[in-house]
């Protein structure tokens, strides 16, 4: 009898010790499986997944400007991801969808309205098919096709001209350039729909502040 109590405890002992060896090798993994688990969550197939920009050759750069449509814009958080996948799950109306997510962006940021667009560009060419209907009274399937006769006008300083002009182009619109406050002063007319300050354009003799008190007084956006 004494033996066999022994045993029994050298096998509780040796059952101990292989537990808590199993559980500290599960205590030491945890930093690992915590990361890969994160991983695994952010992109489950990433390790499978095809490169795409390696199969197309098309270099990888780091982005150091800032969210720039022509740079991809920016790398997508985790929670955005996310969020593209569970919405590629399901079709919807997308009138429906781009009402109640301009109206829930609004809402969190305080303004009048809100509307998501692919990028800077197509934010312009909505931004004045929307001055123009607004203004005008135009229909939006009217836009670009309008009469010679409704040549309306975006006023914009010559120092502010880039490339996304054709974007408000689109629209069928004049860019009408102007440099002084005469100038500025003196562009309104019955065809003026919009005028375009470029916050980022370098130069320019009107102030933002200047530029959008004339415009407003002119009814303009």
């Amino acid at each position: 009898m004494p033996l066999d109590v022994g045993k029994q405890r050298v096998v509780s002992r040796r059952r101990f010790l292989g537990w808590s060896q199993s559980a500290l090798a599960a205590v030491g993994a945890l930093p690992w499986l915590g990361a890969a688990a994160k991983a695994s969550e952010v992109a489950p197939e990433a390790a499978v997944a095809e490169d795409y920009y390696a199969k197309l050759g098309v270099e990888k750069i780091i982005n150091a400007a800032g969210s720039y449509t022509y740079l991809t814009a920016a790398v997508m958080p985790p929670p955005v991801q996310r969020a593209v996948a569970q919405a590629a799950l399901h079709p919807v109306v997308l009138q429906e969808l781009q009402q109640a997510a301009g109206e829930y962006i609004a809402k969190r940021l305080r303004c009048e309205a809100a509307l998501v667009t692919s990028g800077a560009s197509a934010a312009l060419t909505l931004s004045t098919a929307a001055c123009i209907v607004a203004a005008k009274g135009v229909k939006p399937e009217q836009i670009p096709e309008l009469d010679g006769a409704l040549k309306y006008e975006v006023i914009v300083q010559k120092a502010h001209r880039y490339e996304y002009d054709h974007a408000m182009q689109l629209c069928g619109v004049k860019i009408v350039e102007v440099e002084t406050l005469e100038e500025y002063l003196r562009a309104f007319n019955a065809k003026t729909v919009m005028t375009n300050f470029y916050n980022a354009g370098e130069g320019g003799l009107i102030d933002r502040a200047t530029w959008l008190a004339v415009a407003h007084k002119h009814g303009v956006q």
